[in-house]
């Protein structure tokens, strides 16, 4: 039986409305036919092709680079160097996280090496200029010698950012304008219905592979392969290949079937459990993926390293840190269930 879930586990009006969709099509076993698209395998294999893809989506796309808690204090900095963007992330003292490339002014030496750390200001390691949160020079030795230089004008080069849901978006073209409002579009106020802001980081997992980046995002966009790759996993959760989709802009939205949505018909619908019904996921152009699950939510980023490797990173999420022992066993079974078994299968 279904049990009814409390508004802790939320989603969107328009998962109630996707999950009914779904249930139409299973009661009458009537499913919309898939159409049939083939593509170039030049556009998984060339390197022009993965050479285009670094220019045009991820230096002129929102990517999301990190969770809010990767930087949580004045001057915690973390580095960005996926898809050869090679930038600075830093909670400036008025709290806003700013981004910059990570490259002094002078000679565009490279500022910070390490993934993390805390900066009260950046040292450039080579003629030591200096600056501070905001990317401000502040300081440069015998600065006599430069009588002609506009310190204002030697500013770190800055990168549009922002933080939402929990998640920094940076946008890797300083000349550019980071319009998020208007990427997101309507899937916007869907990842604020899930509560994705006011969940906390549980773990972190990245790891490298022998994959175009594409080939892995096109396993989320379709149920079909539950019942073989995930037979002895996932497969006894979900319906076979039961999955209602729409195209929101340039991402999409879908809603895949669990095992007990048929118990839905029963209840209406203002007191369906969705999340114990369906998965609500996204894909949110051009590399993120969302899944959320019953309990947790899954932020899957991909970056491609060459044609055929590509680097993985999956931040859980989950609802309030684990306040006991019971708690951290519970997170860390799903954790091991859906890093260590499901994605790595």
């Amino acid at each position: 039986m279904l049990t009814l879930l409390t508004d802790s586990v939320m989603v969107h009006p328009v998962h109630r409305k996707m999950t009914a969709r779904l249930l139409r099509q299973i009661a009458s076993k009537q499913f919309p036919p898939a159409e049939e698209v083939r593509l170039s395998t030049a556009r998984y294999t060339e390197r022009s092709w993965y050479e285009r893809e670094l220019r045009q989506l991820f230096r002129k796309r929102p990517l999301v680079v990190a969770h809010s808690s990767e930087v949580p204090a004045v001057g915690s900095c973390l580095t960005v160097d996926e898809a050869g963007i090679g930038a600075i992330l830093v909670r400036a003292k008025d709290g806003r996280v700013r981004a910059f490339l990570n490259a002094c002014r002078h000679r565009g030496t490279r500022l910070v090496d390490k993934r993390k750390c805390h900066l009260t200001g950046v040292v450039c390691p080579y003629h030591k200029w200096s600056y501070d949160l905001t990317g401000q020079l502040t300081g440069l030795p015998h600065r006599k010698s430069f009588s002609s230089l506009e310190a204002a004008r030697r500013r770190l080069v800055e990168l549009p950012v922002a933080e939402r849901h929990g998640l920094i978006w940076l946008l890797a073209d300083p000349h550019a304008t980071l319009a998020l409002d208007a990427y997101l579009g309507n899937i916007d106020e869907e990842l604020s219905a899930l509560g994705l802001g006011e969940h906390v980081l549980y773990q972190q997992f990245e790891s490298e592979h022998a994959a175009n980046w594409k080939l892995v995002v096109d396993a989320f966009l379709e149920a079909y392969h539950i019942r073989g790759l995930h037979k002895d996993t996932l497969a006894r959760f979900f319906c076979d290949s039961q999955t209602a989709v729409d195209q929101v802009g340039p991402h999409l939205r879908a809603v895949t079937g669990r095992r007990r949505i048929v118990e839905g018909l029963d209840l209406p619908a203002e007191l369906w459990p969705v999340r114990e019904m369906v998965t609500p996921s996204y894909v949110i152009f051009p590399n993120t993926v969302l899944i959320a699950h019953p309990d947790f939510i899954s932020v899957v980023t991909l970056f491609p390293l060459a044609p055929g490797k590509l680097k993985w990173v999956h931040r859980m999420l989950i609802p309030t840190a684990p306040a006991d022992d019971a708690a951290k066993r519970h997170w860390e079974r799903s954790a091991q269930l859906i890093e260590k078994t499901v994605f790595q299968d």
